[in-house]
């Protein structure tokens, strides 16, 4: 059970590609940072069609102007991010 903490864009980095590739089952994904804009590249599709948990981290988007209602399910506080990385037995990042 591993939280995937990625923190490079998909611009930039195959950081996300490359997390995808080697999920569990039990697993999820976090985007912050620079890995926000994922919100604007193709690999959000990717993304949403996966049946692990996928979470972008509400502050790290608004900085960036990258709020999308679309999204709205998937975003999550500060608050919620120190509670995740309390459930999941390990933490990667990216």
């Amino acid at each position: 059970m591993v939280l995937h903490q990625i923190f490079a864009s998909p611009f930039s980095s195959p950081a996300v590609s490359l997390c995808i590739e080697g999920l569990a089952a039990d697993d999820a994904i976090l985007l912050l940072q620079e890995a926000v804009y994922a919100l604007q590249h193709p690999i959000m599709q990717q993304l949403q069609l996966l049946p692990q948990p996928v979470y972008i981290l509400r502050a790290d988007a608004l900085a960036r102007g990258l709020h999308s209602v679309s999204h709205d399910d998937l975003y999550i506080s500060d608050a919620q991010w120190l509670a995740l990385t309390l459930t999941f037995e390990n933490i990667v990042s990216w």
